[in-house]
């Protein structure tokens, strides 16, 4: 009689994650990435108009790059999943420095929007910036532990 599977290991996850549970595929990671900033921005868009009808504060006057916060709990999320990665933190700080980089450039060159849409804007970028930057950096710049340790 063979063993029944937990819902654990039957549940379809996106993105695709491996056994350790790290996210697998770049393209989905980008595109979770991606929809979590969207979202955020959404939210605060929300947020902003609510504020503007009660004469609290005019609309766009709210900085975008809060809308990157749900992309940094993803972010957390998969640093967690690769605690055997040594490569962690070294990728982390090395995509941190390109994600603050893209964001910056971004908020340089995009037009004079309002804060709301200029930060939702160069949050995007180095949302996605840091999450390539990740994927890649943990890979290529370490092993696993537990793979040291059996050879």
């Amino acid at each position: 009689m063979s063993k029944p599977e937990s819902p654990a290991e039957t549940t379809p996850t996106f993105p695709h994650r491996d056994e350790q549970g790290r996210v697998a595929d770049l393209q989905q990671w980008l595109g979770y990435v991606a929809a979590s900033v969207v979202i955020g921005f959404g939210l605060l868009a929300i947020v902003d108009v609510v504020v503007s009808l009660f004469n609290w504060g005019t609309f766009g006057n709210t900085n975008g790059w809060v809308s990157a916060i749900l992309a940094a709990f993803l972010f957390a999320d998969d640093f967690k999943h690769n605690r055997f990665r040594s490569s962690r933190w070294s990728a982390m700080a090395l995509a941190l420095l390109l994600g603050i980089a893209a964001m910056i450039a971004a908020s340089l060159i995009l037009p004079p929007w309002p804060p709301l849409f200029a930060g939702g804007a160069a949050a995007l970028v180095g949302a996605l910036t840091y999450a390539w930057a990740w994927f890649a950096g943990v890979r290529a710049l370490g092993y696993d532990i537990e793979e040291k340790k059996t050879s």
